[in-house]
């Protein structure tokens, strides 16, 4: 099962995000100029939502999404967005799938007194949509090798990455486009694709890119752009008899095919 569509990883201006009546006209209107471009899925980078904003509430969310499904339901199309969101007195990044019958799927972060109390979030669960199975991370979970991995043996199809522009990672690496790089890597190791959306001029380079299955390195591997505002664009291929392998084989994912990482070590 499974057609070829087109997805799309938005990339904007940090600065050109507000508050969140103002980021919501934005958002309305990259969404429909991405799905009058015949787009299905489309991402925006993290933290659109409250903008500039410390954070913004879930019953809001919820109201957004229900002014979306129309324009979602005429599209059959998907939209992720995310954001600093406060329910029930508590806070935590959130990531939401948004579709023509309002919010699908959640993934978030904990906080506790501004201060992320889980790095890693909880583990990813999957979607399945007609465009095939998703789940979604943040960008620095692409660090640790075993979410992207966990989906993965749940067969998932596609992992939906909102990004902001790194300036947390400094604590961590000193290059800061490795975060984009392994967007890259997780795809090709995991059989996955991976759409990864990012603010432009970001520490991460400002990239924004989605990566195929392909398990060798080769220049068509991936869309990327530097400081192109808009959306990259991909058709994305789940039909099984349509494409060569691996092109045709996202959904087949054999754990013998899996590649080993070199600092990869045998549990048992």
């Amino acid at each position: 099962k499974g057609e070829d569509f087109q997805a799309a990883v938005l990339q904007i201006k940090k600065s050109d995000c507000g508050m969140f009546s103002e980021n919501k006209k934005m958002i309305k209107k990259l969404i429909v100029d991405d799905l009058n471009a015949n787009t299905k899925i489309v991402v925006f980078p993290e933290g659109i939502l409250n903008g500039i904003e410390n954070h913004i509430n879930y019953d809001a969310v919820v109201a957004f999404a229900g002014e979306l499904c129309p324009i979602l339901f005429n599209y059959d199309a998907y939209v992720v967005l995310s954001g600093i969101i406060k329910d029930a007195g508590k806070l935590s990044s959130r990531i939401f799938l948004i579709g023509k019958n309002g919010i699908v799927a959640e993934h978030k972060r904990i906080y506790e007194n501004d201060e992320v109390i889980d790095d890693y979030g909880n583990k990813p669960e999957f979607t399945d949509t007609e465009y095939g199975r998703v789940s979604m991370m943040f960008g620095d979970e692409l660090v640790n090798m075993e979410p992207a991995r966990c989906v993965a043996l749940d067969a998932i199809d596609m992992l939906l990455v909102p990004e902001k522009d790194g300036s947390e990672y400094n604590r961590y690496y000193d290059k800061f486009d490795l975060v984009w790089s392994l967007a890259g890597v997780r795809a090709r190791e995991n059989n996955i694709y991976v759409l990864y959306s990012n603010y432009i001029g970001g520490n991460s380079i400002g990239f924004s890119g989605i990566f195929g299955p392909d398990s060798f390195v080769k220049n068509d591997d991936f869309v990327y752009s530097e400081r192109l505002e808009g959306s990259v664009k991909m058709m994305v291929y789940l039909r099984e008899n349509s494409r060569i392998f691996p092109m045709n084989r996202v959904k087949y994912k054999p754990l013998l095919r899996f590649r080993k990482p070199y600092f990869y070590r045998e549990l048992f």
